[in-house]
């Protein structure tokens, strides 16, 4: 038997995670307001909207709280150096 150790080395390209956050910040927006919009209408998604505008901002939080974490771990605290 040997005694092995594996390092895993990952790349993640910050600045097309930082997009793709975004595009979810601006769809997540888009579909709260439509939820609003229609809060008073029956539709077969009404249990959708109840959905979204419950957990949506708290998701999005998580993942802004993760952005603020790689920065800290980079030792980089502008944003504008590191994107996510």
């Amino acid at each position: 038997m040997y005694n092995t150790e594996w390092k895993l080395l990952t790349y993640i390209d910050l600045q097309e995670a930082d997009k793709n956050l975004e595009t979810v910040k601006k769809y997540a927006q888009l579909s709260m307001e439509f939820c609003n919009r229609h809060v008073h209408t029956y539709w077969i998604n009404l249990t959708d909207c109840t959905k979204i505008t419950r957990y949506i901002d708290r998701q999005i939080k998580e993942v802004e709280d993760l952005k603020l974490l790689v920065r800290q771990l980079t030792g980089v605290e502008d944003e504008e150096q590191v994107r996510f």
